[in-house]
């Protein structure tokens, strides 16, 4: 744990660092976020974040405790990442991502475990959910499937699986195209962690 703690504070002071070079107008146009020349304003599916420039300060909108570290590595690292590469309206799946296969194992432990394990029984239950975290209905094979706004302009879909005589249940997270013009791989599956733990606790 201590190690981990020593990691995030490394990868958050560089990420700090990275910020320096950017151009707010700029960065403000490929991502979709506010900037009202002290601040971007950034939205994480329903959560409104502050992100303090150039003296980097994060806060959420409306809470009293800070974000946490890993949290606030992901908004930084999107604000730095996002190249303003347009939706492509294709999806894809997670081991397609560049380097996705080299994070699948944990992926699906920590992602898509979960959600099989709340959802496979309960397609009620996730369509409530899925609306109630601003999910929409998406074309798509499966029993249920919703789109999501991760950040304002990074897409994620969500596809149910039932169980069935011949195959168990399933749920398959699927991304845009561009998702990599936003978010380094190992980020996506941070941001899919946080996305399956918001989904369950939306259901219960």
């Amino acid at each position: 744990m201590e190690e981990w703690s020593v990691s995030l504070s490394t990868a958050y002071e560089k990420a700090v660092q990275d910020m320096s070079s950017l151009v707010p107008s700029a960065v403000a146009a490929r991502t979709g976020a506010q900037f009202d020349g002290r601040a971007f304003t950034l939205k994480l599916f329903y959560r409104t974040f502050r992100i303090a420039f150039p003296a980097i300060a994060i806060s959420e909108i409306g809470a009293q405790e800070p974000p946490p570290l890993w949290a606030q590595i992901l908004l930084l690292h999107h604000l730095q990442t996002a190249d303003g590469t347009p939706v492509a309206d294709h999806w894809i799946a997670f081991r397609e991502l560049p380097g996705g296969r080299f994070f699948e194992s944990s992926y699906m432990q920590q992602s898509i475990a979960p959600l099989v394990e709340r959802f496979g029984q309960d397609l009620d239950g996730f369509r409530e959910a899925s609306r109630a975290l601003g999910g929409t209905i998406m074309n798509r094979t499966g029993d249920a499937a919703f789109r999501f706004l991760a950040f304002p302009q990074m897409p994620i879909g969500c596809i149910l699986y039932l169980a069935d005589d011949e195959m168990p249940a399933s749920v398959n997270i699927v991304f845009d195209e561009s998702a990599s013009h936003n978010l380094p791989t190992e980020d996506v599956a941070v941001l899919t962690n946080y996305f399956s733990n918001l989904l369950i606790a939306f259901a219960d």
